[in-house]
């Protein structure tokens, strides 16, 4: 069957997203409960200057010797651009560090191909990869007959980040209605620039100030959008108290991830 749960990645960092079933009897094997997969997607909310999204990068070192840990970073398109703090970072034997990656389009936004603009000059989705070396380096005692002495980088792995190009973009809701049925609410809003068939998320956080209720709609072409959203917990019971509503531009084709203003509401 199909089921959802409300997940809240840490901004900014890649998420490993991970999904477990419980072990049941009579199963004839219990090891294949779980599936995992590595979520590197960010957007980059463009306007003219653009900011730089910092995405952090964990680096470690796989050698017991405290050693010099080379890092790279490639597949950088046309009109955007790249940083990394450091070419080379000294680790202790087994240890990790943290470093921020800046990537960031160069240009006016409208110069992207990304949505309903596929005209632009510039792609909209930037493939950048970061990529660390160790140094292989011979001992001076070693014996190596008619040559010096040579050395070479080995790749220790790397992450790949797939940057795409948005409009900045800002989201309000200004009323909450349905009176008639206690058990759902429908919010109004509206995002802006206006663009129709953008991804919008309204979510309720009920008084246990713990369950949240979820509903997805798009936008219409002048940018205004409802939903409808079920105010029931997870017993069909309605809580008493004041409910929490936002809501959210979400992984649109053409706007950027944002969210709206928060409207308290009580049935």
């Amino acid at each position: 069957m199909d089921t959802f749960c409300n997940w809240v990645p840490v901004v900014g960092k890649h998420t490993c997203l991970r999904v477990f079933a419980s072990q049941q009897l009579g199963e004839i094997s219990g090891g294949n409960n779980g599936a995992q997969e590595n979520v590197f997607e960010f957007q980059a909310a463009g306007s003219s200057p653009a900011d730089p999204l910092f995405i952090k990068t964990a680096i470690r070192n796989p050698l017991d010797d405290r050693a010099p840990i080379q890092v790279s970073l490639r597949g950088l398109p046309l009109g955007w651009a790249a940083q990394i703090p450091n070419a080379w970072v000294w680790l202790d034997g087994r240890a990790e560090k943290e470093i921020e990656v800046m990537i960031w389009p160069v240009a006016d936004v409208n110069v992207y191909k990304f949505g309903r603009n596929k005209g632009g000059r510039f792609p909209g989705l930037a493939p950048v990869r970061v990529a660390g070396f160790v140094e292989r380096s011979y001992r001076e005692d070693t014996q190596i007959t008619h040559t010096a002495a040579g050395s070479r980088f080995y790749p220790i792995g790397g992450t790949f980040y797939r940057v795409g190009v948005r409009k900045r973009a800002n989201i309000r809701i200004s009323e909450v209605g349905d009176k008639k049925r206690k058990e759902a609410v429908i919010v109004f809003g509206r995002v802006g620039p206006p663009r129709a068939g953008q991804r919008i998320l309204v979510d309720v956080l009920l008084p246990d100030g713990k369950t949240h209720r979820s509903s997805e709609t798009t936008t219409q072409p002048a940018g205004q959008f409802h939903a409808q959203v079920s105010l029931l917990d997870e017993n069909r019971k309605l809580q008493p108290g004041p409910c929490r509503v936002q809501a959210f531009i979400f992984h649109a084709s053409e706007l950027a991830d944002t969210e709206s203003n928060v409207i308290y509401f009580k049935r």
